[in-house]
């Protein structure tokens, strides 16, 4: 292959949303009264143990230069509200504009979807910085946000 047709490599900045295939760790919702209820990234959330695609937000990176330190995003079918029988604990959700919680919602961001969204607040995510599956998003959260989500995370 010649120089020429190497793909340019993107460079992920903090704030910036990703796809990345991670383990989930259980307990921030409810499982579905039936299992032929639950998408399939649910049945991966629940097992706890196979990676399951989702949307990240990066908030740093590791002293190492090793990883990203990310939050996994979820819509609840795009729902407004945080549904009690879904979540175990609504403190542990931050709700992204239109969406109402427990806490005041963050803007959307630059080049979001305008649709209600969720960020767990209970566990971080490390993603390889050299995980060439990962996929970045042309969506971008402000510095002020980015600040307001590692607070509640304790970074």
């Amino acid at each position: 292959m010649s120089e020429d047709s190497k793909q340019p490599e993107t460079k992920i900045i903090i704030g910036q949303k990703i796809w990345a295939s991670v383990i989930i760790a259980p307990g921030d919702v409810h499982p579905a009264q039936s299992k032929n209820k639950m998408s399939t990234a649910s049945k991966a959330i629940f097992d706890g143990k196979a990676p399951v695609k989702k949307q990240l937000i990066v908030l740093a990176i590791t002293e190492s230069k090793t990883h990203f330190i990310c939050v996994y995003t979820s819509t609840f079918g795009s729902s407004s509200k945080l549904d009690p029988k879904k979540v175990v604990d609504s403190r542990n959700w931050l709700p992204i504009h239109p969406a109402e919680g427990q806490y005041e919602a963050l803007a959307q961001p630059k080049g979001g979807d305008g649709l209600a969204g969720w960020i767990c607040l209970s566990q971080t995510i490390l993603v390889p910085i050299a995980d060439k599956s990962v996929e970045p998003l042309p969506v971008f959260y402000p510095e002020d946000s980015v600040a307001k989500i590692k607070g509640k995370v304790g970074l």
